[in-house]
């Protein structure tokens, strides 16, 4: 959520307007029923941004009794991917003017990233200042750091955290096959239709698994990277993360915040989550955060090598 939350931010700037708390649509692959206050500290959210923008919790009572306490009710202003700062000026701020309120749902990707320097910042001040995660994420991911200093003590506390982006959603829209056989098969079938209803059977298309993974475009395995592997389940008690099972999100903001601490950061599949965390890491570390992606066509050629193991 959190190009949505920045963007949300410089949009509600350039229009001088009252951004309330976002709402989060329910993903249909992780169906995460999380509001904003159950990752993100809210009163944080709201202070660090006071001087910039003004944020509420929820809309004025007028305003819903105008649409019936029905927030759908609202005029959704839909945008394109990626608009210019102009087009919310030019045709959202009139609608605004005129109402009072407006919506714009989806809203991921729908602000252009090249933005005038102020826009910008604020950008930026939201992602690395203002966006702090609620106390019981911050809580349990201070102690798995804490616990992942400790399995490194033999480097002096310091270790490399791995993002491998192996997910439902990724592995299906991969078209790669691994060892489940054909309970995997089908799975990953109906996870392509959920998602992408028909794309993978249109007339020409041709998935070649074995070509993708020549070609790099597998996501990894957890194994395939490293032998000595730390995760969630070996660093927290399973009745620690039990209160955050079942939402994806809150899920992630642990590793997330692992991710940030380490020495060196990994990543292998791109998406936001990679992006924001490397940007993340330079800003606390003074720009000098080292990340490695490695070339996975080089990477699976070594894979397959029989004269080639771990130790």
């Amino acid at each position: 959520h959190l190009i949505e939350i920045c963007d949300a931010v410089a949009v509600a700037s350039l229009l001088n307007a009252t951004l309330v708390i976002p709402i989060f649509h329910l993903n249909n692959v992780w169906r995460d029923p999380s509001k904003f206050s159950d990752i993100f500290d809210e009163d944080r959210f709201i202070g660090t941004l006071r001087q910039h923008v003004r944020v509420v919790k929820e809309l004025p009572k007028d305003v819903l009794l105008r649409f019936n306490h029905n927030i759908s009710s609202i005029p959704n202003m839909r945008t394109k991917a990626y608009s210019s700062p102009d087009h919310y000026v030019q045709k959202v701020l009139p609608k605004l003017m005129e109402l009072g309120v407006v919506r714009i749902a989806p809203f991921s990707n729908r602000l252009a990233q090249s933005v005038p320097s102020n826009i910008q910042a604020l950008r930026c001040l939201v992602n690395y200042e203002a966006l702090r995660f609620a106390e019981p994420i911050r809580v349990l991911a201070d102690d798995m750091v804490v616990r992942m200093m400790k399995k490194s003590s033999l480097a002096g506390g310091k270790y490399v955290s791995v993002h491998l982006r192996f997910e439902e959603d990724m592995v299906a829209f991969s078209c790669c096959t691994y060892d489940g056989g054909r309970k995997e098969k089908i799975e990953m079938e109906n996870a392509r239709e959920r998602s992408w209803r028909g794309k993978f059977h249109r007339p020409g298309r041709v998935i070649n698994p074995e070509a993708n993974r020549r070609d790099g475009k597998c996501p990894l395995t957890p194994l395939e990277m490293f032998p000595l592997l730390q995760t969630k389940d070996t660093l927290a008690l399973s009745e620690e993360l039990a209160k955050f099972e079942g939402y994806s999100s809150r899920l992630a903001a642990l590793d997330y915040t692992v991710c940030v601490q380490s020495e060196v950061f990994v990543t292998t599949q791109g998406g936001n989550f990679p992006h924001f965390l490397m940007g993340h890491r330079r800003y606390l570390l003074g720009g000098n955060a080292k990340t490695i992606k490695p070339d996975k066509r080089k990477l699976v050629l070594s894979f397959d090598d029989p004269n080639i193991r771990s130790v």
